[in-house]
């Protein structure tokens, strides 16, 4: 009893200390722009891609000018983690806009307010070095404005204007479409973001350690996500992964079989796992699932139950159904190999967990598997990390609770499956008055398979 109270006292502890922390943002992304320059077109677009993807965006929604920045947009600008400012071709003519950029550069000053740049339809170098409209219309604004002000302008504006690395530029060959470009933008607003709200929680960890009596322990993850998996060829798919990860801004421990047969290293291994927000688990059609590796799953699946772990099975030319059933890469060793060396318990514990580990599969129509190659794949690993990594810190943070985030599991097809109106035949297994398993097949082979 009193080590539940303790664990209670615990989590209150570092929720009271997130919340406080996260109570200080009032958004994640502030976005600058001019209003009638894209409002209504690229702006609007943007803002309704950051919103879906879980990153609460602040947008002024206010067509008409004023002489300077309101109340409300500084307190909108101060509340928020990071800013996005669209330059295009009608920004400097605002002295709205030109006020606003003044307030985020002061604040990046400050407290190194992280920005991301986007010059849409403009050059950086035309900031940079006052050319063209931009001259004219700085001159334009001193019959208005105090020659002082005008300079703190002129400063901002080449402060940005050499920030093209750190920026993205359209019309580029790097992006092609504007939806590429959008979506590039996206990406960095997630990274950053996450970024943020980490930092948010080691100052909160923190402030809890020294806050906290000798007898309350307070411990913080060590990693983002713990990849495991066993095999002879997927290591080259999870060092792309790993390496991915790491870019995205994720702390990720790689652990494997290799790693597994060495001197005390599973203890080690089951460390990280312990110390980590979430597992990734890998199934494939060359796994070699030792002794060690099926153990440490064992390890893992009871972590999600007792501990809310959070367990995102990934199915790498496999389905399912050939882990939970023990098909295929998995039949020889679990009806001849294991049972000949392995007490039956052990090896029934295995089995129970195969099973366990493949019905978090939750596939449905928002996520298809449908990969054109392993980078696809990849990225599409990223994206759904990324964003339930979001949601999640986002809940916490609102609810003051530790929140649970269900995964789907995804399935990697070496072939981009047919259109369904092409399938010749499909199959449900219903349970409950509920389809929990749906299969489309070309003649007798399954071409795709969705778990619900």
């Amino acid at each position: 009893k009193n080590e539940l109270t303790l664990n209670i006292d615990k989590i209150y502890l570092q929720t009271d200390q997130i919340t406080s922390m996260a109570a200080q943002f009032a958004y994640d992304v502030f976005l600058s722009f001019r209003g009638e320059d894209n409002r209504y077109t690229f702006t609007e677009h943007l803002f309704h891609d950051l919103e879906s993807a879980g990153i609460r965006t602040f947008k002024d929604t206010e067509t008409t000018t004023g002489e300077s920045i309101s109340t409300e947009l500084v307190k909108a600008m101060k509340g928020s983690r990071i800013s996005i400012i669209v330059f295009s071709i009608n920004y400097v003519t605002s002295r709205w806009c030109l006020d606003e950029l003044q307030e985020i550069l002061e604040k990046k000053m400050k407290i190194g307010h992280q920005i991301i740049p986007i010059f849409y339809h403009v050059a950086p170098r035309d900031l940079l070095k006052e050319t063209g409209h931009i001259a004219d219309e700085l001159a334009k604004h001193l019959y208005e404005e105090s020659k002082v002000k005008v300079e703190g302008w002129r400063a901002a504006l080449e402060a940005f204007g050499g920030l093209e690395k750190e920026g993205m530029v359209y019309p580029g060959a790097a992006f092609g479409s504007e939806r590429n470009f959008i979506k590039a933008i996206i990406t960095d607003a997630k990274a950053k973001v996450i970024t943020h709200k980490r930092e948010e929680q080691k100052m909160s960890m923190t402030t809890a350690r020294k806050t906290a009596t000798p007898a309350v322990d307070v411990e913080e993850p060590n990693y983002d996500v713990f990849l495991h998996f066993g095999g002879k060829e997927i290591p080259k798919f999870i060092e792309s992964l790993f390496e991915a990860l790491v870019n995205a801004g994720f702390r990720t421990f790689q652990g494997g079989s290799d790693l597994q047969r060495a001197e005390n290293s599973n203890l080690k291994l089951e460390e990280a796992m312990r110390r980590s927000r979430r597992s990734l688990i890998f199934f494939s059609r060359d796994d070699d699932y030792s002794m060690w590796c099926l153990d440490l799953l064992l390890k893992i699946l009871e972590e999600k139950r007792t501990k809310r772990h959070v367990v995102l099975p990934v199915f790498y030319y496999l389905t399912p159904s050939e882990v939970s059933t023990q098909k295929g890469r998995f039949q020889y060793d679990f009806h001849e190999t294991y049972p000949r060396r392995f007490e039956e318990d052990t090896v029934e514990s295995w089995r129970v967990a195969l099973k366990e580990a493949a019905a978090l599969a939750g596939m449905d129509n928002s996520n298809v598997a449908d990969y054109r190659n392993e980078q696809e794949f990849i990225k599409t690993i990223i994206e759904e990390i990324s964003s339930k990594l979001i949601l999640e810190e986002t809940k916490a943070a609102e609810d003051a609770e530790p929140s649970s985030i269900k995964l789907d599991a995804l399935i990697y097809y070496p072939n981009k499956p047919p259109d369904r109106n092409k399938y010749t035949r499909r199959v449900q297994e219903v349970r409950g008055g509920k389809v929990v398993e749906e299969k489309y097949l070309q003649g007798e082979e399954v071409v795709a398979e969705f778990h619900y």
